[in-house]
C-alpha cells in the first residue's frame, strides 16, 4: 500500500511539473540574481538558476564570447522520471583559471616572484596538498604550462628554486608557496599569466537523478572537467568537452550511473577515469592526446559505441587504455567493458619504456563487436590485491 501511494505521489508530481515547466535564463552580461530568470530579466549566475529549477524545467545559459569564470555545481537535487532538469550551456566555456594579480606576488629577487596564498586550503604538512600539487599547472599567454607534470602521467620533480628560469614556475611544499620567474627587465603585469583556482568545471555530488546537461565546455580546472560523486541515475550528458584540465576530463565515483552522448576529451591527465561501481553508456566519444592515459576504468560496467578511444599515450604518459579490476571485500563488482563500432588506434612503434598501450587486468572482461577496429594486441596484467572498501580513481 505504501509503495502504491508513493508511486501515485510521484505521478502527481510529474503531471504537475509538466503542466508548469519553466525555462530559466542566465545572462552573465545583463542578468541579476534579483531578477525572475525570464529571457528579458535573466539571472546572473548558474547557481541561482539551478537552485530555482524544478523537475521538467530547463536552464538556458546565454552564449557569451568569453570564458565563464564559474564552477557549475549541482548538489543533492533531482528531477523525476520523464521530467529531468535540463541545463543547456549553449556551447559556453567554463574555465577554472583567473588572471593572477601582480599585487599578490612578492618579488624575492630580480624576475622571481613568490605567492604563499595562491591556493586556499593548503597547509604545511597536510597529506592533502599532493592532490593539488600533482595536478597543478599555469597558463602563460593562453598556453598551458604543466612543467612536465601530470597527475596520472609524468611527475617530473618541481624545479629547484635556485634553478628556476624565466618562463617557468615551481612549488615549494615546505613553504606552501608558488614561485614564478620572468625576464628581470620586465614586470609581472607584462605577462598574461593565469592560475587555476576552481577545482572542477562541472561538479555533481550527493543524490542527483534525472538530469540532462548539454552543450557545455570545460577547461583549465585543477581537478576534473566533469566530476561526479555520490549517487546518480538517469544522468545524461550531451555534446560536452574537456580540455587541459589538471586531472580527468570526466570522472565518476561511488555508485553513479551516467550516459554520455558526444564527448571530446583532449590534453587532460586522462580522458575518462571512472572508479568503484560506476556504470556508463557512451557514444560518439573522442578520447585522445591525454597526458596520463585516454581511458582508465576501475570496476563497473561500461559500453562505448561509435567512438574513438586511443591506445596511444603522449610523451610522458603511462599508457593509452587501462581496464583495471580491483575486487572489493564482500562485493561482486568487477570490470565489464564493451566496445561497439569503435576505433582504437595503437602507436606505430613500441613504447621505448616498455609501457603496453592497452592493458586489461586479469578478471576484467572486455568485448569488441560490430566494426570495432583494434590496431594491436591487449596486454593482460595481474589483478591487484583485494581492497577493503571502494577507492576513488581521483578526487
Amino acid at each position: 500500500m505504501k509503495s502504491s501511494l508513493a508511486l501515485l505521489a510521484l505521478l502527481v508530481l510529474g503531471v504537475s511539473a509538466s503542466l508548469h515547466a519553466e525555462t530559466y535564463y542566465v545572462d552573465l552580461t545583463r542578468g541579476s540574481d534579483a531578477h525572475p530568470g525570464t529571457q528579458e530579466s535573466s539571472f546572473k549566475t548558474t547557481a541561482k538558476a539551478i537552485k530555482t529549477a524544478q523537475p521538467g524545467d530547463t536552464v538556458v545559459i546565454a552564449k557569451v564570447d568569453f570564458p565563464i569564470h564559474e564552477m557549475l555545481t549541482i548538489q543533492n537535487k533531482s528531477g523525476v522520471p520523464g521530467l529531468p532538469i535540463t541545463i543547456d550551456g549553449q556551447g559556453n566555456l567554463f574555465t577554472g583559471c583567473d588572471p593572477i594579480k601582480p599585487e599578490d606576488w612578492l618579488e624575492v629577487r630580480p624576475g622571481v616572484y613568490r605567492n604563499d596564498h595562491l591556493v586556499p586550503g593548503l597547509k604545511v604538512g597536510s597529506k592533502g596538498n599532493a592532490a593539488t600539487s600533482q595536478r597543478y599547472f599555469m597558463v602563460w599567454d593562453g598556453a598551458q604550462n604543466r612543467m612536465g607534470r601530470s597527475s596520472k602521467g609524468s611527475q617530473t620533480p618541481f624545479v629547484a628554486l635556485d634553478q628556476l628560469k624565466p618562463g617557468e614556475w615551481t612549488y615549494v611544499e615546505s613553504e606552501i608557496a608558488f614561485y614564478i620567474a620572468i625576464d628581470p627587465a620586465k614586470k609581472l603585469a607584462d605577462y598574461k599569466i593565469e592560475a587555476p583556482i576552481r577545482q572542477n568545471g562541472v561538479s555533481i555530488s550527493g543524490t542527483c537523478t534525472h538530469w540532462v546537461l548539454r552543450n557545455i565546455n570545460t577547461t583549465h580546472v585543477i581537478n576534473d572537467g566533469f566530476n561526479i560523486h555520490g549517487h546518480t541515475e538517469d544522468f545524461v550528458f550531451e555534446n560536452i568537452t574537456s580540455t587541459e584540465c589538471g586531472d580527468d576530463g570526466l570522472s565518476a565515483h561511488e555508485r553513479c550511473e551516467v550516459t554520455v552522448h558526444g564527448f571530446v576529451s583532449r590534453r587532460n591527465s586522462t580522458g575518462i577515469a571512472h572508479g568503484d561501481a560506476v556504470s556508463s553508456t557512451n557514444d560518439h566519444l573522442v578520447l585522445e592526446d591525454n597526458y596520463g592515459c585516454n581511458l582508465l576504468l576501475m570496476n563497473g560496467t561500461h559500453v562505448f559505441t561509435n567512438s574513438t578511444v586511443s591506445a596511444i599515450a603522449p610523451a610522458g604518459g603511462r599508457y593509452g587504455i587501462h581496464l583495471m579490476n580491483l575486487p572489493v571485500a564482500g562485493s561482486d563488482v568487477t570490470t565489464n567493458v564493451k566496445f561497439v563500432d569503435c576505433q582504437i588506434p595503437f602507436p606505430p612503434n613500441p613504447d621505448p619504456n616498455g609501457k603496453p598501450p592497452f592493458m586489461v587486468d586479469d578478471g576484467a572482461k572486455v568485448e569488441f563487436s560490430g566494426s570495432t577496429k583494434l590496431d594491436g594486441d591487449i596486454t593482460r596484467m595481474p589483478a591487484p590485491k583485494q581492497r577493503a572498501k571502494p577507492a576513488a580513481v581521483g578526487n
